[in-house]
């Protein structure tokens, strides 16, 4: 019997199944909800590991054309739109999970993640002075222009791209590139409120800053 008669899932397009199983462990009431939060980390983690390897080799393979075909017994730029298709439909679905359900169980046990648009003025102030004393010194904005050229992203590592301008000058606003520093926790605890628990993310924190 002929192995090319026999319908076979691309090995890609079958790990992203295989991380929409960890989607649904996170979606599953009776989960802890310490351990859903803990599956949406790892469909996450999963997800950015997917296109650091699999879909960098993939877009790699695609610009062989025909010959990968050959090479392959499949078409790359079929199975990248394959991927694009399903993962635009795995991440509405983590979205909606992480906004809708996980944010609002979280709340009810008196937990709240809060973004740069959430501070009141006393967790502001308490933010602004955590990124002067801690923070700040690790991040510096890398200036991008024409002349020069990006510089080499490190793997693993998570940047910002930010346009620089004074208030009044948007007509000279300039682009940059800033590293989130990696030797410091990606949360921040946030003082607590009638027993109430505020977090923040790094992100947030620059982004507030």
């Amino acid at each position: 019997m002929s192995f090319k008669h026999i319908p076979l899932t691309n090995r890609e397009i079958s790990w992203l199944y295989f991380n929409d199983r960890v989607l649904q462990e996170a979606a599953d009431e009776a989960v802890p909800l310490i351990e859903r939060v803990r599956f949406l980390a790892i469909f996450s983690s999963n997800m950015d590991e997917f296109y650091r390897v699999r879909v960098a080799t993939l877009n790699r393979l695609a610009n062989l054309n025909e010959k990968a075909k050959e090479i392959l017994g499949y078409n790359p730029r079929k199975v990248l739109s394959q991927i694009k298709n399903l993962v635009i439909k795995e991440e509405k679905k983590f979205n909606n999970l992480y906004e809708n359900i996980i944010l609002k169980k979280l709340a009810e046990e008196k937990i709240f993640i809060l973004d740069d648009k959430q501070l009141n003025v006393a967790r502001g102030t308490f933010v602004k002075n955590y990124f002067r004393e801690k923070l700040l010194s690790n991040v510096v904005p890398i200036m991008l222009n024409k002349q020069t050229p990006i510089p080499e992203l490190k793997d693993q590592a998570l940047y910002f791209f930010v346009r620089l301008s004074k208030t009044d000058e948007e007509s000279t606003a300039k682009l940059a590139m800033i590293e989130i520093p990696e030797n410091m926790s990606r949360f921040l605890v946030l003082p607590e409120t009638n027993q109430l628990k505020f977090i923040i993310l790094l992100d947030d924190i620059i982004r507030y800053c």
